[in-house]
Order: structure tokens, then sequence, then C-alpha cells
């Protein structure tokens, strides 16, 4: 398997940040190579300085070299409370 990803991340605001990125690859499985693509969204709120709340989204593909097709799709809405002590 080999992956390469591009990311931008900015703060945007004093109490938000944010980042997206795409990602491109392969991966080898019961001896056959088969393409891979994913992105991501993340933003991340800083409500206190020792609570941080996390909200993002992830889509990855696999794509069936014999057909062209989706042979294995993942869509995840992710949310984190991270508390600093």
């Amino acid at each position: 398997m080999y992956n390469g990803e591009v990311a931008w991340e900015k703060p945007l605001g004093a109490d938000l940040k944010c980042r997206l990125s795409v990602n491109l690859g392969q991966q080898h499985a019961d001896g056959a190579w088969s393409s891979a693509y994913g992105y991501d969204a993340l933003c991340s709120w800083q409500l206190h300085r020792a609570v941080e709340l996390d909200l993002g989204y992830s889509f990855s593909n696999v794509i069936d070299q014999e057909t062209g097709g989706s042979s294995s799709q993942t869509r995840e809405i992710k949310s984190n409370v991270h508390l600093h002590f």
C-alpha cells in the first residue's frame, strides 16, 4: 500500500481552526492492485483553555480495477471532546 496526501490547515479566528485534505494511492489485496482516494475535513473549536471540540467528515473509496466501480466506500462523521488537565 502507498498513499500521498495534500492538506491545508488554517486558523479561522482566535478559537477555530480547520483542516482539509485529499489523498490518493494504491493498495494490494487478494493478488490485485486497486486505486484508492479520499478526503477529510476537520474543524476544532477551543471553547475554553481546557475544552476543545472537533467535528469532521471523512470519505474514502477503493476502485475495483476490473469493473472501474467502487469495491469499498467509507463515509464517517466524527466528533471529539478534548479535556486538558
